[in-house]
């Protein structure tokens, strides 16, 4: 399974956990856009929204620049309340390599035949005993017309006495794919919030794209909040 899918899934599982900590800080290849201004935003969300993690972490190979930040609690601009929102922002050399990973995660996510895997995968993420790939459910692909192309996964996690939503949210616009990932205590949530904010991640890379290009300037590490 390719690295980032696995580090996808990884980050929905702690964020649901809520166990999503502070990454080290990681200098930025020179002459990229600014990722920070990418992924989501505060005036994307109604106040209170709390930041969980942000910053540059180190790509995956063939990711050129990688940028993280999550928000707990995290009601949108919308009025949906979530308990947490994630954004992974991954840059790459060019529309078409973004485009090839995008159908690459939107195959995966889809194929049953790789469900298994990827159950065994949150389970084993989420630090949580009593999760069992027996009480992962997933819910159908559905795709959007935002950006170069949109879908989303949703998984529902049933631990004891509780449930939780997982929206996982891929979004792939022009040299960049960002997922988005939502976790909320209801699938409607979770649904209509996700797609919301993934609207407006794709608003936002195309913003910075559109003003700078895939070559810079150079965005900075750490919190920019």
């Amino acid at each position: 399974m390719h690295r980032h899918l696995s580090r996808t899934l990884c980050l929905a599982v702690a964020m649901c956990a809520a166990l999503v900590t502070t990454a080290l800080a990681v200098t930025p290849p020179a002459g990229t856009p600014d990722l920070s201004k990418m992924v989501i935003q505060a005036s994307d969300l109604a106040p209170g929204a709390k930041i969980l993690n942000d910053g540059y972490t180190a790509p995956a190979s063939g990711v050129v620049a990688d940028y993280s930040r999550a928000w707990r609690p995290a009601t949108t601009a919308g009025g949906v309340r979530l308990v947490v929102a994630s954004t992974a922002i991954l840059l790459f050399s060019s529309t078409a390599n973004a485009g090839t990973v995008f159908a690459g995660e939107k195959r995966i996510f889809k194929s049953k035949a790789e469900r298994p895997l990827v159950a065994r995968l949150i389970a084993l993420s989420a630090g949580h005993s009593g999760l069992k790939t027996k009480n992962i459910d997933f819910g159908r692909i559905h795709s959007f017309a935002i950006g170069n192309g949109a879908f989303e996964l949703p998984v529902t996690l049933h631990l004891k006495g509780s449930h939780a939503a997982i929206g996982i949210f891929i979004v792939n616009v022009d040299d960049v794919v960002a997922d988005v990932l939502v976790a909320s205590g209801g699938r409607g949530a979770a649904a209509k919030g996700g797609q919301e904010l993934t609207t407006d991640v794709a608003a936002h890379v195309t913003t910075v794209l559109g003003s700078t290009g895939a070559t810079g300037p150079t965005g900075s590490t750490g919190p920019t909040s």
